[in-house]
């Protein structure tokens, strides 16, 4: 039988206390307690948060996972009821704040960038066909929304970097009101004015974007296949490892740049280290359009719908745990 140091051409470790920055696998004896031991892993689970006060599908967001902000959305309603809501939340529970004013006109939902005390916003859809609603852009100062910077293509169901700021982020993909056919245009944001960017190598809408101006990631398609990846760098865009399930459109993601990455997808989740994804437990509530903030380590996944749901869902990251383990 093989031993420990054939497999792994080192000794089991003998030390007087558990080491630091242990790696999965790591094998040593306590001395102190008289126990050998093993460095596991716990994968990511999810846990019931605060609900939002209304049930809403398409909700824009931002932010983290104890300090996030959602706003507008689709609430109940007949022919589906668009909302200026605009809501903070703690990490316990939600509280109104100003409403973002004529963002509404942009349809059913938002997206955004930034954090609780700044952050922007731009129009997902078209709100009926009104040109104007298509380039809408708002900023948040923590307290209220203002008129922002109109973004130059009329993008529907366009996405954003989301870990970007309120003077740094990107728009990208979409539709227009005159050619339903996706697009891969890429709008940069530096504060002050949007110039176009890197295209999108396959045009696409109602996808997930997070990420950074020069680290962004977009996740799903609206179109066949819809699992399909791509990652920014500020410049251009490339192919990326396809998200694990292909059912169709509406994947949300959230993270601090495109190699930490949460993802998920109605009843899917999963997350992206830049190089491959791993699936991570399902959240109670299957979902699209909801809204996300956070990170791979603690993440946030807010309202959605069909049908509409007021559900909050807080993520937890995988993490190490040190187990004990005897022989007889």
């Amino acid at each position: 039988m093989a031993t420990y140091y054939d497999i792994f051409g080192q000794k089991v470790q003998y030390l007087s206390s558990d080491p630091a920055n242990l790696t999965e696998g790591q094998v040593w004896y306590n001395s102190t307690s008289n126990t050998a031991k093993v460095q596991g892993f716990s994968t990511g689970s999810w846990s019931t948060g605060g609900s939002v006060p209304t049930a809403t599908n398409f909700i824009g967001s931002f932010g983290s996972q104890t300090a996030a902000l959602a706003f507008n959305g689709e609430i109940p309603g007949a022919g589906g009821n668009q909302t200026q809501q605009s809501l903070s939340y703690d990490g316990t529970s939600w509280t109104a704040t100003n409403p973002t004013g004529t963002l509404s006109t942009s349809g059913q939902g938002a997206r955004g960038a930034g954090t609780l005390g700044s952050g922007i916003a731009s129009s997902y859809q078209g709100g009926g066909g009104t040109p104007a609603a298509y380039t809408d852009v708002r900023e948040w100062d923590g307290t209220s929304w203002t008129a922002g910077t109109s973004h130059n293509n009329r993008q529907s169901n366009a996405m954003m970097a989301a870990a970007g700021s309120q003077t740094s982020t990107a728009i990208f993909g979409g539709t227009s009101e005159s050619d339903p056919s996706p697009r891969a245009i890429t709008e940069e944001w530096n504060g002050s004015s949007w110039t176009n960017g890197g295209n999108l190598n396959t045009g696409r809408g109602s996808s997930g974007g997070s990420g950074t101006l020069t680290s962004s990631i977009c996740v799903g398609s609206d179109s066949s296949p819809f699992a399909r990846v791509e990652e920014y760098d500020g410049t251009s865009w490339a192919a990326a490892t396809a998200y694990p399930s292909d059912d169709d459109a509406n994947s949300r993601c959230t993270g601090a740049t495109q190699d930490v990455t949460l993802a998920w997808h109605r009843g899917t989740a999963a997350t992206y280290n830049g190089t491959s994804w791993t699936s991570v437990s399902a959240r109670s509530t299957s979902r699209i359009g909801a809204g996300a903030a956070g990170t791979t380590t603690a993440g946030l996944c807010i309202a959605g719908g069909p049908p509409n749901t007021a559900v909050v869902e807080e993520f937890t990251g995988a993490s190490g745990i040190a187990k004990t383990f005897t022989t007889d």
